[in-house]
């Protein structure tokens, strides 16, 4: 991104807060800074909350269209067994069900299953379950957000 005769690179995976304060300050809006690292501000999780989130594969082949689709279908269910797992407090399935979870969002080009899974991959692993349960709450928002 080019401004003000600077040009600043970004990698991969991308930082949701940085990317909104780039833009925020690349088009001259009020930037708000999180208050630590993963926490958007206030603004930024209003906008982000109510976009559709699509996948990065190319939709415009049937096949492809198909396979995300069928994949879309199958997230509830895999929410549903990780609360399911958070309610045993059986932790080593937590985990499981999120590194598939985690491997199969990025497969089908949804980086965003695939953030929130491995931060429950890695809750589950300290055996954190509050933590756990905001991210599934969060993987659910995401899930009604998903267009195919």
């Amino acid at each position: 991104m080019r401004r003000g005769g600077l040009q600043r690179l970004h990698t991969k995976p991308v930082n949701m807060d940085e990317l909104v304060r780039v833009v925020q300050t690349s088009v001259g809006g009020k930037t708000e800074l999180a208050d630590s690292p993963g926490e958007a501000s206030a603004t930024a999780r209003v906008d982000f909350a109510r976009s559709a989130i699509q996948s990065t594969l190319p939709m415009d082949d049937p096949e492809i269209r198909e396979l995300i689709a069928e994949f879309a279908a199958t997230i509830p269910e895999r929410i549903d067994a990780i609360e399911k797992a958070l309610n045993m407090m059986d932790y080593n399935t937590i985990a499981n069900l999120a590194h598939a979870l985690k491997g199969a969002g990025g497969t089908a080009g949804f980086q965003c299953l695939t953030d929130v899974s491995l931060r429950i991959e890695e809750s589950a692993a300290e055996r954190h379950a509050e933590g756990i349960g905001g991210m599934l709450h969060e993987l659910r928002s995401i899930n009604e957000r998903i267009v195919v």
